[in-house]
């Protein structure tokens, strides 16, 4: 009996149902008044059942009426979900992704992520801007990019935040240094990222937690990129404060050497940073999801 059900049957019952009016029912469908009720004299026939109690002024479920309304109310639920998901899918096959990353995620880890989220919609076109972690905030909430990838938390409650790797920060000199104390560091040279950047914000927080007094470091200069500082510490201007993943290869090659300060240890995240799912576009979802899956 049920395989003789259409779906436009159970739809406008549905509505009929939830409205409580043939006429609100028929305007919603837009459909006329007798074509609503054709429809649900046929659906009580198949069923066998009274749906509605009908009286002059209104329509009221019988309890079979409840019954089968939650049912449909799945159903047409259901019917909706999957409309939208094809919309979805048609709206992420081509298009363009933009987005926002510090130096580290952005040159380190994105590439391997990004590789593998065009190999299954190659269709769509993908923007890394990579830049400090501040910027990246600042981006995510202008609506610049959808999607950012820092070495800290975001400060706006605005933005979600989903750790996604793990990374080390170390202190490295283009010369071998012998063991030291985290006040001996207050003597040597350092270079250093920009303001911003979250790499420098952790090292220094894991020295003022050594009780060092940040201020006294003697910075020699500033530079706006991880391989700008990196080729710093290579010509011998001071020691400075990278992720490992940037100087993997230098340290096995032995052009620099890390330097060992005795109860200092930095580790930290990265996070995938974004507004709220609801406020960001099918591919964006979608590689969030593959990121948080990988």
């Amino acid at each position: 009996m049920s395989d003789k059900i259409g779906l436009r049957q159970i739809e406008t019952f549905y509505y009929a149902a939830k409205l409580g009016s043939f006429s609100k029912a028929a305007e919603t469908l837009r459909v006329s008044q007798p074509t609503v009720s054709e429809h649900i004299a046929r659906l009580e026939r198949l069923l066998g059942v009274t749906l509605f109690e009908r009286t002059r002024r209104r329509i009221t479920l019988t309890d079979a009426g409840r019954l089968y309304y939650e049912y449909c109310q799945k159903i047409v639920r259901l019917r909706e979900e999957a409309s939208q998901a094809v919309e979805q899918l048609k709206g992420l096959l081509r298009g363009r992704l933009v987005l926002g990353a510090s130096t580290i995620p952005g040159t380190y880890l994105l590439p391997d992520i990004v590789a593998a989220f065009h190999k299954r919609y190659p269709q769509i076109e993908i923007e890394v801007r990579i830049t400090d972690s501040a910027k990246v905030e600042a981006g995510l909430l202008s609506g610049e990019w959808q999607v950012g990838f820092m070495g800290r938390r975001p400060q706006r409650k605005e933005l979600e935040a989903l750790a996604f790797a793990e990374d080390e920060v170390v202190l490295v000199s283009k010369r071998k240094l012998g063991k030291m104390s985290a006040q001996d560091l207050l003597g040597l040279d350092f270079v250093v990222r920009e303001e911003g950047s979250a790499t420098q914000a952790v090292f220094e927080e894991a020295l003022r937690r050594c009780g060092v007094d940040v201020k006294g470091l003697r910075i020699v200069a500033r530079f706006g990129s991880t391989e700008a500082l990196k080729q710093a510490v290579l010509t011998g201007l001071g020691v400075g404060a990278v992720s490992r993943l940037a100087v993997e290869k230098e340290i096995k090659l032995g052009r620099l050497h890390m330097v060992d300060v005795e109860g200092l240890q930095v580790r930290r995240a990265f996070y995938m940073v974004f507004r709220g799912r609801g406020a960001v576009s099918p591919a964006a979802r979608e590689f969030i999801r593959l990121v948080h899956t990988r």
